[in-house]
């Protein structure tokens, strides 16, 4: 499966990145509103949409369209990704900055729409802040933070996962801090491909 926030820099990467499977393999893109960027107080224009249903698709097209207008290719692949809409189909985005009891709530509730989901793999394109707390002791089990101590260090809940960062994680939700082993795929995959 492949997941999206509903914000439209994390559709537009979706559609970008993920290309190669949403487009060959016919797989869509599911919107889930739970996996929004979280709003708060010193950025209360963060998590906040402009459009919602099969308009999110649209306007992220026409978007892109404006910064690929001569790659008519690429922009026929990408109008061909399956968006689904369902979870952003109203107003996805919150009113009011997010407590962090609630902000906690709606991350729990994403990964219990995970662990009931139809498959066992699921690519999540999303943001820093729900990657910062995915990474949190709360979600990850003491194994895991002892094991890949290095790596939460570097993208742990006081610090910026950078852009476009490539994480794997495995779960297993027989156990509370349910993420038991954490990989970053990014730098192994520019490691593979760089030039020797």
């Amino acid at each position: 499966l492949l997941w999206s926030s509903p914000a439209a820099r994390a559709v537009q990467t979706a559609q970008i990145a993920l290309q190669p499977l949403s487009y060959s393999a016919s797989l869509p893109i599911e919107l889930k509103a739970n996996a929004r960027e979280r709003r708060e107080l010193t950025n209360p224009n963060t998590s906040i949409g402009n459009v919602y249903g099969p308009q999110i698709r649209q306007r992220c097209v026409d978007k892109l369209r404006e910064l690929h207008t001569e790659d008519d290719a690429a922009m026929r692949r990408i109008e061909g990704v399956q968006v689904q809409t369902l979870e952003a189909d109203c107003a996805w985005w919150g009113e009011k900055t997010e407590a962090d009891k609630d902000y906690q709530a709606r991350v729990s509730e994403l990964l219990t729409q995970l662990r009931f989901a139809a498959h066992e793999s699921i690519v999540l394109v999303a943001h820093d802040d729900l990657f910062r707390e995915l990474l949190s002791p709360r979600w990850v089990h003491p194994s895991a933070r002892e094991r890949r101590a290095s790596l939460l260090e570097q993208l742990g809940p006081d610090k910026t996962v950078p852009p476009c960062t490539l994480l794997w994680c495995c779960c297993d939700f027989r156990k509370q801090a349910c993420i038991t082993d954490v990989l970053r795929l990014d730098e192994a995959l520019d490691a593979r491909f760089a030039p020797t």
